[in-house]
């Protein structure tokens, strides 16, 4: 039984490889963009930022869309604009998201896999192993699976003209280090806003203009005398605006009150961090 899960490990990942997707060629990026592009086994993306309104984006990739004959179906809500299709490369997707007054895009494809089809079996079970072995290996080599990334500065210290007060009102902004020395912004103020509000209107803010929300949380505590109160909370996000993996943006929105019905202190930390490179398949073993 052993012998057969092993073999099937190394019989899948070929499969897993079995043909790098390649976006088709009229499916070009929004005029003056920088493409961003990322290999990740069997799907390709492009990902890039542009000054222009999610609308015009949209409507530029309607008419690529209509040139080549291919139905265009975008489905949206208040986050962001996507698009399905298939096309030969396999399954195609484009996201468009406003990120302040332009937008972020990323364009995907995924391969289809064929029918699996098992090797002839021919030799021994071990030489087997070992050429399923080398052909995984050296299509991974072909695709730049493992290969070496150099390091990338981090992006620049700028806080966001997007990232506001609840209310719109002026925040007083600092350049300071975290615990680790990494260079930040921060702003601390005190809201009346509800807790909960505050916890929509950040994790909303973080997602319309691209990032990833990994972490967001309202929790419950009490008082002295028994009384349940929205305690503290928070909201946390990256952003990788070179694809990942790569140089990241972090930030971090937290908020909490120690008594009932007291204003809430809010603190958003704003970090980016550098990319330290990583070793190829070679340097490991």
């Amino acid at each position: 039984m052993k012998r057969l899960l092993v073999c099937f490990a190394f019989w899948c990942f070929p499969m897993a490889l079995w043909c790098q997707p390649v976006l088709p060629e009229w499916l070009t990026s929004y005029p003056g963009a920088i493409p961003h592009k990322t290999n990740m086994g069997a799907m390709t993306a492009i990902t890039y930022t542009t000054d222009a309104s999610t609308d015009a984006v949209s409507a530029h990739y309607k008419a690529l869309f209509e040139n080549q004959n291919v139905d265009f179906a975008p489905v949206s809500n208040r986050f962001n604009t996507t698009v399905h299709a298939k096309d030969d490369c396999g399954d195609l997707t484009i996201t468009i998201t406003a990120r302040g007054t332009g937008s972020s895009v990323r364009v995907s494809c995924a391969t289809k896999l064929p029918p699996a089809v098992l090797p002839a079996q021919t030799g021994s079970y071990e030489d087997r192993v070992e050429a399923m072995k080398q052909q995984h290996e050296q299509r991974a080599a072909q695709l730049g699976i493992g290969r070496a990334l150099p390091p990338a500065p981090a992006p620049p210290l700028i806080w966001p003209d997007w990232l506001v007060h609840p209310k719109g009102a002026q925040m007083a902004i600092t350049k300071t280090r975290d615990q680790a020395g990494v260079p930040m912004m921060r702003t601390r103020f005190v809201t009346s806003v509800p807790m909960s509000q505050l916890f929509v209107f950040y994790k909303d803010l973080l997602t319309k203009n691209g990032y990833e929300v990994y972490r967001g949380t309202v929790q419950t505590g009490q008082t002295q005398s028994g009384i349940q109160q929205n305690a503290h909370g928070g909201v946390e996000g990256s952003w990788y605006p070179d694809g990942f993996p790569g140089p990241r943006i972090e930030i971090r929105v937290d908020f909490d009150r120690m008594h009932l019905n007291d204003p809430i202190t809010v603190d958003i930390r704003f970090t980016p961090y550098a990319f330290a490179g990583r070793p190829g398949r070679d340097s490991q073993k």
